[in-house]
């Protein structure tokens, strides 16, 4: 277990760093924390700065920027630099993010909208994807597989390497799941 500092309220997501250190969007109250790869809780960062933060993602290498959903202030946040940069503004309740290394490409799921969003890591939209409702959780696979939590349809969805809209993969209409959040792999091509 962690020690130290910080207090975990409402986690909504996680990244780790190229060094085993753990970042958690502390959504409820509005802060990062860090726990380093020894499980110290180092405290708070960025508060002040994040807004309800939620989703979190590294590049694939883990070795930053640190793209952050700030979902209380409709943006992407980028870090570095401290303070963070705005990444991209204008984002209804930004939910999830997932950094895909096949494609090169971020992934941000957009709640409000129902949509799942394709950006450069410069900022630039690239594909907008129609999701059944309220995306959540991204996650991707090992063949460069977007996976999506939807909560609302109690599904999952899949967007495969080079693909042009979301399918329907698991739960919904085939049941077994509800209200989905989250979604991860591990290494062997496992999804959770």
């Amino acid at each position: 277990p962690a020690s130290g500092g910080g207090l975990l309220n409402q986690p909504a997501g996680l990244a780790f760093d190229n060094s085993g250190n753990l970042y958690v969007a502390n959504n409820g109250n509005s802060e990062l924390l860090e726990i380093t790869s020894g499980g110290v809780v180092g405290g708070a960062v960025l508060q002040g700065y994040v807004n309800r933060p939620t989703g979190l993602a590294y590049n694939s290498a883990g070795n930053g920027p640190l793209y952050i959903a700030n979902y209380g202030n409709n943006s992407i946040l980028k870090f570095p630099p401290n303070p963070p940069s705005p990444f991209i503004g204008s984002q209804d309740e930004p939910e999830g993010l997932a950094f895909n290394p096949s494609d090169g490409y971020l992934y941000v799921a957009n709640y409000a909208n129902s949509e799942v969003f394709k950006y450069t890591t410069g900022g630039t939209k690239k594909n907008t994807f129609t999701s059944a409702n309220a995306p959540v959780g991204l996650a991707v696979g090992g063949d460069g597989t977007l996976y999506v939590a939807e909560f609302s349809v109690n599904a999952l969805y899949k967007l495969p390497l080079g693909g042009t809209a979301l399918q329907s993969f698991a739960g919904g209409a085939f049941g077994g799941l509800f209200s989905p959040w989250g979604v991860a792999l591990d290494h062997s091509g496992n999804i959770f």
